[in-house]
């Protein structure tokens, strides 16, 4: 569902411009930016998906992993509920599920979230970093050749993804230009 409140958007907006920085700060004022959103429109499922990220990018530093970790899981549970057509929040979803040792259940979930968007470079990003725990390598690596013909400009943070990818499928010289 899209807010009623432009109020809220621009919160979800200036959050999520916040966390493609990926400085403690940034991601600290992305929280907070997006918590503003989510409290003046609970039912807006996208901002829970950034929440997500913030949170897991902020665990990746080492702040308060085990407190970020948790935070992270919940926001994405919350956002799967809250829209269940919502294919990026299925990706968090079974990413935090992922992380948690629940494969069978994340690859769901990542699945879902490919049936529901197939052309997401971000989703196709997302999967392919976590093919190889599912036991499918060479599909990470295959799901990352679509995605750079998808958006040969990819961000730089799915560079960890693609380099993953690659390895677990034996494309070490295509991991190594991910680096």
């Amino acid at each position: 569902k899209r807010p009623d409140n432009l109020t809220v958007y621009d919160y979800y907006l200036l959050g999520t411009e916040r966390i493609e920085k990926i400085t403690v700060a940034d991601e600290q004022e992305a929280i907070r930016l997006l918590n503003l959103a989510v409290k003046l429109d609970p039912e807006f499922a996208r901002a829970w998906v950034e929440l997500y990220h913030a949170h897991n990018i902020l665990a990746g530093f080492g702040i308060n992993s085990e407190s970020e970790i948790k935070a992270a899981a919940d926001v994405a549970e919350r956002a799967v509920r809250l829209d269940p057509s919502d294919a990026e929040a299925h990706a968090v979803f079974g990413m935090s599920l992922k992380e948690k040792g629940d494969n069978a259940r994340a690859k769901v979930e990542l699945d879902t979230a490919l049936r529901l968007a197939p052309g997401s470079a971000e989703i196709l990003t997302f999967y392919s970093g976590y093919a190889a725990g599912f036991d499918e390598p060479e599909r990470g690596a295959q799901l990352v050749d679509q995605v750079i013909r998808l958006d040969p400009n990819y961000p730089m943070w799915a560079t960890s993804f693609y380099s993953s990818a690659y390895f677990m499928a034996g494309r070490y010289e295509d991991a190594v230009k991910m680096l």
